[in-house]
């Protein structure tokens, strides 16, 4: 890996810089010369972000920083919430419907329900997409097979509205000639993906985002092989699958600093 276009003019830096902070030119100036990834990787994580996490006068710049990532993370709490209840409400309508008008497909229909009903109490799968995510593609699923059906569709989609679930990349993708302006159970989900659109840029804006991924590599360059082996990956509630799957992607991290 090569930084060297990666470079900051630290003598801008150095006469306004005193005390313990006056070190920080001389951390940039170490990092620019290592054009080697373990090299940069060892120098960030056993003296950048310690110092960045242990200085005093760095206090106020991380309590911003934190107050920043629990606003963001609260943000996205609600969302999750409305996004859970839009499915909820759409599973509802839809099996009283069915029930109301005694479809012919009815057992089939209320089985996929059912299914996308218990992903949402127990999380789904471990190292899937987030389980709502999973849920609304299978309720979109069943929606497209209804589509000729449109008395059981009313207010759980727009009848010019429809996704279609891709099983190999399980994400919402609009079926040419059945575009429309929104799905209903989808709203708070597409507003979910704006939100977190901003922390999935290379280049993120937000230093809140920026320190995630210092301290990341920081926790994934120090932490022993043995860290990973004990319990941890549990299933059975949403939470439990939060909590699984924060730790999987950090032994992916872990992983790659393995590499290195």
């Amino acid at each position: 890996m090569d930084f060297k276009n990666n470079t900051i003019d630290t003598s801008l830096l150095t006469p306004t810089l005193t005390g313990e902070l006056s070190v920080l030119p001389h951390l940039v100036d170490v990092a620019q010369r290592k054009h080697e990834e373990y090299d940069f990787f060892e120098h960030l994580c056993s003296f950048v972000v310690p110092f960045i996490s242990k200085s005093k006068l760095l206090e106020p710049l991380r309590n911003l920083r934190e107050d920043e990532r629990k606003k963001y993370q609260n943000e996205i709490t609600k969302f999750e919430l409305k996004v859970v209840s839009e499915i909820q409400n759409a599973c509802q309508l839809l099996k009283k419907r069915i029930h109301e008008n005694k479809f012919e497909a009815n057992k089939d229909v209320l089985k996929k329900i059912s299914d996308i009903q218990q992903v949402l109490k127990t999380g789904g799968d471990i190292y899937s997409p987030h389980y709502y995510e999973v849920a609304a593609c299978k309720l979109a699923q069943i929606c497209y097979e209804l589509l000729e059906h449109q008395h059981l569709l009313s207010n759980v989609i727009e009848t010019d509205a429809l996704t279609k679930f891709n099983p190999t990349t399980p994400t919402i993708t609009f079926i040419k000639g059945q575009q429309g302006s929104h799905i209903h159970f989808c709203k708070s989900l597409r507003e979910l993906y704006n939100l977190r659109e901003s922390t999935c840029r290379e280049y993120p804006e937000d230093i809140w985002v920026i320190w995630e991924r210092l301290y990341a590599a920081y926790l994934a360059w120090h932490l022993p092989e043995s860290y990973f082996k004990g319990p941890g990956f549990e299933t059975g509630t949403p939470v439990k699958i939060q909590k699984s799957n924060s730790l999987f992607r950090l032994k992916c991290y872990w992983n790659e600093m393995q590499r290195i």
